[in-house]
């Protein structure tokens, strides 16, 4: 069965779904009315196979999961996954510089608000002998702003680059995936 890796995703995705979503019973509960035999061995066939059917899950998505892996290196989505992931920890620094920045107070508002704390007598705690200043002028704050810009253009490129290599690259699944997937009706 060949697919591409998109679809290869969304059916491993569903293999480890089915697997979370299955419960092994480990205990149960009797009554006086039930043969306690009977119902434990039912119980334990139960539990067996279940662990049985993960088991063979697991190895199928896992299987899978490998041949995307095998996939993404030899397409370079593994390279262009490694620029998403970098220009998204850039546009989260940019974007939370952004926020927390003020402009700098301009030189001769900083060296009068300092000579004010300076001549003026205190007076027990009711006036700060600080001034608060941001680091960056008006064009760092700009510049920054365009960086994000930019720097979000790019990642809607790679982003396109990455949907269309993960439509265009295929693998071919083993029969024995493809078997376990059709028994537990995933395909």
């Amino acid at each position: 069965m060949i697919i591409n890796l998109r679809k290869a995703n969304a059916l491993q995705t569903s293999v480890f779904l089915r697997v979370k979503n299955s419960t092994i019973a480990t205990s149960i509960s009797l009554n006086e009315y039930q043969d306690p035999m009977v119902r434990l061995v039912a119980a334990r066939n139960v539990a067996l196979q279940t662990i049985a059917d993960q088991t063979a899950l697991l190895a199928a998505g896992y299987g899978i999961r490998e041949l995307i892996g095998i996939a993404n290196g030899a397409s370079g989505i593994s390279e262009q996954l490694t620029n998403a992931a970098l220009l998204d920890k850039y546009i989260a620094q940019l974007r939370s510089l952004i926020e927390s920045s003020r402009e700098v107070v301009a030189a001769d508002v900083i060296r009068g608000q300092l000579e004010k704390i300076r001549t003026t007598p205190p007076t027990y705690g009711l006036m700060s002998n600080t001034i608060e200043s941001g680091v960056f002028t008006a064009d760092d704050i700009s510049s920054f702003n365009h960086q994000l810009v930019e720097l979000a253009k790019r990642k809607q490129e790679v982003s396109e680059q990455l949907l269309e290599l993960n439509i265009k690259t295929t693998i071919t699944l083993p029969s024995g995936i493809v078997d376990q997937l059709v028994k537990y009706n995933l395909v």
